[in-house]
């Protein structure tokens, strides 16, 4: 009992924690906010935008393994490596950083849900233990994400792009501060301009 309450009382100090906008970009519609979480030094942030799209275009691109590298932000590679049902898939990514920082890799489970009211959600869960590690990449430890795709209205959709993450190893922290508002900004930045496409917008 004891150890439930515990967990519950961590769960609102997490909840509660009150998000901070750090970057916006108002010509693209593109915030970026950060929160504190409880236990840890690294915060988790949250990128948002609207745009005019078709809800199913965000989801042809992620499809489209092969262009990750061009809007993931510093995704040096990208390969579905096994979807288990439809909407749930693994993926393997490279992440690149800085010289002399070691490139990170990661196993990523990721599960498509669509809500009644035709929000579209992408949960995303680094799985570690998935496949061998090697001494070329550090292996992320932990993250946890998702992706929000809205209907808003006039041909508008909302998007939230939400990650907390260990990198894992050690990171300046100068370079930690970085990723938590690069990451999420040139992300939705690049995702605005390869969504708009036509293969992608005329996706059924």
């Amino acid at each position: 009992v004891v150890s439930a309450v515990l967990v519950m009382l961590a769960q609102t100090v997490v909840a509660e924690t009150e998000w901070r906008l750090d970057k916006e970009d108002e010509k693209r519609g593109i915030k970026v906010l950060t929160r504190s979480v409880e236990g840890t030094s690294l915060r988790e942030f949250k990128g948002t935008m609207s745009i005019k799209s078709s809800l199913t275009a965000f989801i042809a691109l992620m499809a489209d393994g092969k262009r990750a590298p061009e809007w993931m932000h510093n995704c040096e590679s990208f390969e579905f490596l096994k979807h288990v049902v439809p909407g749930v898939s693994y993926s393997y990514v490279v992440t690149g950083a800085p010289w002399p920082v070691k490139d990170r890799d990661a196993y990523v489970l990721s599960q498509v849900s669509q809500q009644e009211d035709m929000t579209i959600n992408v949960k995303l869960e680094a799985m570690p233990g998935y496949g061998e590690e090697t001494k070329k990449f550090v292996r992320i430890p932990y993250m946890a994400g998702s992706w929000k795709f809205a209907p808003a209205g006039d041909g508008l959709v909302d998007v939230t792009y939400q990650v907390h993450a260990d990198p894992g190893g050690s990171l300046p922290n100068w370079l930690s501060n970085m990723v938590v508002l690069d990451t999420p900004y040139n992300t939705l930045k690049n995702m605005q301009k390869l969504v708009s496409e036509p293969q992608y917008q005329s996706a059924t």
